[in-house]
Order: C-alpha cells, then sequence, then structure tokens
C-alpha cells in the first residue's frame, strides 16, 4: 500500500505452525466453525495420524427468538452518508418492533456513539448500550438485555478477507472456500455479537433480534417479519 507521505508499504500473512504435534488439543468455541479451526492447527479429517485429528462435538443450545428484518441498505459508506434524521426514523423504527426495556445495538464502530444517542432521545425510558461490530470477546456486560438491535452487518474489509482465504484455503479445489470466506466470516461474527445478549441462559423469556441490513444472515433461522424498505421510495417519510 502507500503511506501517507508517498512510501512504499508491504505486509505479509502467513500461518505460523503450532507444533505440540504430540499434544491432544481441545478448542472450546460455542460460536465458531470447525473449517477454520482444521486450517488454523492443521488437524483437519485427513490428519495422518488419527490419534491427532482434530473432532468436533457440536453442541446446539437452543433459545428463543422472535425475529424482524429491516430490509434496506446499510453498508458503511451508506450508513456515512445518512443524515440523522433518517437515521431516526429508521432507528425508531426498528425499536418499535420491541418490549424490551434494556436494549442493545450492535453496528459499525463510527455509528454506534451517535445511534445511542438518537435513541436515548427516542426512548428516555428505556436503557441502551452499545456495541461494535468486531468489538470485545466474552463480555457478559450485555446479558440483562432482551433485545438484539442489529444495524448493518459486520463484513471485515474484503482485500484483507480474501488474502485470509487464500491462505487458509490454498488448493485448487477449495476455490468454493475461498469465495465464501468472507460471508462466512460475517455470519460467525454476527452470532458471536448476538450472544453478548447470553440467549440460550434465558429459558424462559423470548429475546427479540431486529436486523436492518439489506440481506437476512442464514446462519439465523428465517425473520417472523420482513419489512421491505429497500425498494420504497418513500420509507424515509414513515
Amino acid at each position: 500500500s502507500i503511506g501517507k507521505n508517498g512510501e512504499v508499504e508491504f505486509r505479509s500473512k502467513q500461518l505460523t505452525p503450532l507444533g505440540y504435534t504430540s499434544t491432544p488439543i481441545k478448542i472450546l468455541d460455542a460460536t465458531g466453525d470447525p473449517k477454520s479451526a482444521y486450517q488454523l492447527i492443521r488437524r483437519g479429517p485427513n490428519a495422518w495420524d488419527k490419534e491427532q485429528e482434530l473432532k468436533v462435538v457440536k453442541l446446539d443450545v437452543p433459545w428463543n427468538s422472535h425475529r424482524v428484518h429491516i430490509q434496506i441498505s446499510t453498508g458503511k459508506s451508506v450508513m456515512e452518508r445518512m443524515k440523522v434524521k433518517y437515521l431516526k426514523k429508521l432507528l425508531n423504527e426498528m425499536l418499535s418492533h420491541t418490549e424490551a426495556k434494556k436494549v442493545m445495538l450492535i453496528t459499525h464502530k463510527f455509528l454506534k456513539g451517535k445511534a445511542i444517542e438518537i435513541l436515548k432521545g427516542i426512548a428516555p425510558n428505556r436503557e441502551f448500550m452499545g456495541y461494535h461490530f468486531f468489538g470485545p470477546r466474552g463480555v457478559n456486560d450485555y446479558k440483562d438485555c432482551d433485545v438484539a438491535l442489529v444495524l448493518g452487518l459486520p463484513y471485515a474489509n474484503l482485500n484483507s478477507a480474501a488474502q485470509d482465504a487464500c491462505i487458509l484455503f490454498p488448493n485448487e479445489q477449495d476455490e468454493d472456500l475461498r469465495f465464501d470466506w468472507p460471508e462466512a466470516t460475517m455470519q460467525w461474527e454476527l452470532i458471536q455479537n448476538i450472544h453478548r445478549i447470553r440467549p440460550v441462559n434465558k429459558e424462559e423469556r423470548i429475546v427479540d433480534i431486529v436486523i436492518a441490513a439489506r440481506s437476512w444472515p442464514s446462519i439465523l433461522p428465517k425473520p417472523d417479519l420482513v419489512i421491505n424498505r429497500s425498494q420504497s421510495k418513500s420509507w424515509k417519510e414513515l
């Protein structure tokens, strides 16, 4: 890349061998995916030593949710240009689909503070907490929230994601995996984000998930309600 002062910068990525070839490895990740784990530690289903093969145990813990999809373009560049009055209308519509008193907003980092202030103005009697894509892992600060409002989707930088995919899946037969990698990493990041509200611990409560984005993430069950704002010329006037 070209630096601010015109200098040429080179960056490289590589997989560093984990080692410990005779040591059992346990990976505890409730929202991870075995494809990436196989490639990172090189102990996939075709491991030469079957004793060292990474065995995947999938534990699906059921959790209840009510899901709403507001179909609208919310990419980073779109949200950077959106006027405050239109952002307020969109947030107001998202909020109208939940009665939760404690609300978690998940969105782009640059937008989080402004969106939270707008939400506080819309519903001052509710408590709002903001979280940005690719934020801290494992935190329990949001466990009391009963809704996740998701404004946008957590797509990583496409150039960086493509480089990672080529490193992880270099073989010719892995072309489909390389192609799907940016979408897959977005889905995994999103499910990580939603699990900050700890839906699996709310056996007697139904959490609300309201996503404003062009497409619905396939990692989640189908939405209960779909509102198409993508082609409407007058959605900003609602």
